[in-house]
């Protein structure tokens, strides 16, 4: 079966060769049996990422590198998908903050056809989650706002580790609009609404698992920011009903 793999990345050159490195290595051994690629989405990056990925690339022919002029992890994921000829596509984050070993555990409902999409959760039972206290209560936040406002069952819309079937995305993505981190929020709450099916799967979570950086996420920014399209999000789904 055919899998990709996209990592996209925003000005990453402190980690990016490490996270390739560990993803192509974890690969090569964890997917013998599949035809694989690791595709890099280089989205307006003004760094050094692209240099080293291309570098990397050479050496590598399972990976693949993108480069997006507009950026946007909702954007260039959603371009990426509508594109894909793999039967079971996914992404992680660049920081690789869950760990690669919950990898296969998010592909297996998709490459079995027993699920449309995958998604990994935080919050589920067997997870095991190292963060600060501020990452904590505003994902604990938002998680219960989502299912206030869109009475939906899932805890964790934004873990950066999900997978879909690219040819059952290219049926919903016409709805799916958000061109940055909003995208997780309305790829599930969509694929719930549309009676798609929907895999849970926990996942080992560590910030600076790559021990270089902190987050570059501001979660206060990002929580007011999530409100409004959180709104208009339950507004589209009511008059789609």
């Amino acid at each position: 079966m055919r899998l990709d793999i996209a990592i996209p990345a925003y000005n990453e050159e402190k980690i990016i060769a490490q996270s390739l490195d560990k993803v192509l290595s974890f690969c090569a051994q964890g997917f013998k049996e599949h035809d694989w690629a690791v595709s890099l989405l280089i989205n307006g990056s003004s760094d050094n990422t692209e240099k080293i990925a291309r570098a990397l690339a050479q050496k590598n022919p399972r990976l693949k590198v993108e480069v997006f002029l507009k950026g946007g992890r909702g954007r260039t994921l959603k371009q990426h998908w509508l594109n894909s000829e793999a039967e079971v596509a996914a992404y992680m984050d660049s920081d690789l903050a869950v760990d690669l070993e919950a990898l296969p555990r998010l592909l297996e409902p998709l490459i079995k056809k027993i699920k449309d999409i995958s998604v990994g959760s935080r919050f589920h039972p067997k997870a095991k989650v190292k963060r600060s206290f501020w990452r904590e209560f505003i994902s604990r936040g938002y998680s219960r706002l989502v299912r206030l406002v869109l009475a939906q069952p899932y805890k964790d819309l934004q873990c950066g580790f999900k997978a879909v079937r690219p040819q059952i995305f290219r049926t919903m993505a016409h709805k799916i609009n958000d061109k940055g981190w909003f995208f997780d929020t309305e790829l599930v709450a969509w694929g719930h609404y549309l009676g798609l099916r929907i895999a849970e799967v926990p996942v080992d979570w560590q910030e600076t698992r790559l021990g270089k950086r902190h987050t570059k996420v501001n979660f206060l920014k990002i929580a007011r920011e999530f409100i409004l399209p959180l709104i208009r999000l339950r507004r589209d789904i009511l008059i789609n009903k």
